[in-house]
Order: C-alpha cells, then sequence, then structure tokens
C-alpha cells in the first residue's frame, strides 16, 4: 500500500503513540491531546510512561478508532537492517515486545559508529591533561591514547608532546600518569623518538620504592627494542651515573636481553 493509500485511523497517525512498549498493545493515546504536552519529552525520549499513567489509562484509545481532522501520516524512515537499531527492531516485529533500553542501546551504538575517531575533536581532553583530579588527568590520557591508536593524528601529536614534557616522577600519582601515558605511546612504534625521553629519565630519576615500577616499565621496554638503538646510550649511562650494584646488573641484563630479542 502506498503511503498516500493509508487507512484513515489512529494507528496510521503520527500522533498516535502506543500505551506500552514492553508488549504488544492495541491501545494508544493521541499525542496532539494537549493534555500530554507536559510528558512529551518523557514519553518520546525516555519511553517513561510512569510520569503521567493515570492520564494514559484516561485517555487511551483503540488504534482501530477513526482518525479525528487532526489525523497527519507518519513520515516513513527507512532504517538498514543492518544497523544496531535496524536488528533491534527486527527482533520486536519478529516477537511482539520491545524493550526500550534496548533500543536507546542500540541507537546510541549506531551514533558512536558514524562518528569519525580519526578527526573528533580533542580540545576538551587537552584541557584535562593538566587538571588537577588525578582520575580526570588519566582518563584525558586514555582517551587520547584510544584515538590515537585508532589513527586520530591531533590525538597522537598531543599525547606525544605531553609524555615529552613530563618529568621524571617523584611520586605514586606521577608515576601512575606516566605509566598510563607511555602504554599508548609505546603502541605507537618510533622507537627513536622515545628512547632518548627514556634514558633521560633514567638519568635523572632517584631510584627507591616509588620509582620501581616506572624504571622496570623502561628497561622491559629496552629488552625488546633493536640492541644498536639501545646499547650505546645505556652503555654511557652505565659510565656516567652511579647505579647501585643490582641497578648496574639490572641494566646490563636489559643489554643482553636486547642482543637476544634483536637475533
Amino acid at each position: 500500500m502506498e503511503l498516500g493509500e493509508l487507512e484513515p485511523i489512529c494507528l496510521n497517525c503520527s500522533y498516535f503513540f502506543p500505551t506500552s512498549m514492553d508488549e504488544a498493545t492495541d491501545y494508544g493515546i493521541c499525542l496532539y491531546d494537549d493534555a500530554f504536552e507536559p510528558y512529551i519529552e518523557e514519553l518520546l525520549e525516555n519511553y517513561n510512561y510512569d510520569s503521567c499513567k493515570e492520564l494514559i489509562e484516561e485517555k487511551k484509545i483503540h488504534e482501530g478508532t477513526e482518525a479525528c481532522e487532526h489525523f497527519e501520516e507518519p513520515i516513513v524512515v527507512e532504517i538498514d537492517d543492518n544497523t544496531h537499531l535496524g536488528r533491534a527492531l527486527k527482533d520486536f516485529k519478529n516477537s511482539g515486545r520491545i524493550d526500550s533500553d534496548e533500543l536507546e542501546r542500540a541507537r546510541l551504538l549506531d551514533e558512536l559508529e558514524r562518528i569519525d575517531l580519526k578527526t573528533i575533536p580533542i580540545e576538551n581532553n587537552l584541557a584535562d591533561l593538566n587538571n588537577p583530579d588525578k582520575n580526570k588527568r588519566l582518563q584525558a590520557v586514555s582517551t587520547l591514547g584510544m584515538l590515537a591508536n585508532l589513527g586520530n593524528k591531533n590525538a597522537a601529536d598531543e599525547l606525544t608532546e605531553y609524555f615529552k614534557k613530563l618529568s621524571p616522577p617523584n611520586t605514586i600519582d606521577e608515576v601512575h600518569t606516566k605509566l598510563e601515558a607511555f602504554q599508548h605511546i609505546k603502541r605507537m612504534g618510533n622507537e627513536a623518538a622515545i628512547i632518548p625521553l627514556l634514558i633521560n629519565d633514567l638519568s635523572r630519576i632517584q631510584s627507591n620504592n616509588t620509582t620501581r615500577k616506572w624504571i622496570s616499565e623502561i628497561l622491559q621496554y629496552f629488552e625488546h627494542c633493536p640492541i644498536d638503538m639501545i646499547r650505546d646510550p645505556l652503555e654511557k649511562l652505565l659510565k656516567e651515573k652511579k647505579f647501585s650494584h643490582k641497578m648496574k646488573n639490572r641494566i646490563k641484563d636489559t643489554i643482553i636481553a636486547s642482543a637476544v630479542n634483536s637475533i
């Protein structure tokens, strides 16, 4: 049946809204009725019937009721069955019941998939990089890292610059921030740019219980770097900085591990 041939009954009117989204029903309400004006947002956006349950019961009409003079044919929007929303609606058609939360989740998933993460703006995340709230700072680092590894060049550049400016950590919070940033930085590759930054940290950092985890992370990373990129700077560091006997051995073992892994 063509759109212009729709039978003029309430079911076929754009103002008709079912009295339930959780089960099949032959009844609905007319949203043209001014009585529902205060509840339109809750009904259409949140499917919240609790806001006007008694009014719905009072005003409900059968879907087959002959339409009034305000009858308006609905605008038909074709939804791809391969989208999350399309699949959810297809399930509704087959089962006769619909889950409003599932519909909203499907709609949001479709919106997310339409976002081009390679070009999405990152200004809000950049502002939070210097937020005094540790959790917001770490979240900004995590988000930029995720975007960087999905191909967002701006996020990659900004996160790299942020990492370069971080001083060798002295506190637990600084260690956590450095570790979080590095988890994303190292996945970008570019050892030639990263290695000098890590060597600089080793040359300036105080080795203690607080910084041990960051030092271990650096040395573990070096073990998997090409030997010709880490041998000279590490051997130079051993000559120029006074390390404990244990730390010297760890650095030497790192050089050996890199040599073995480079074979």
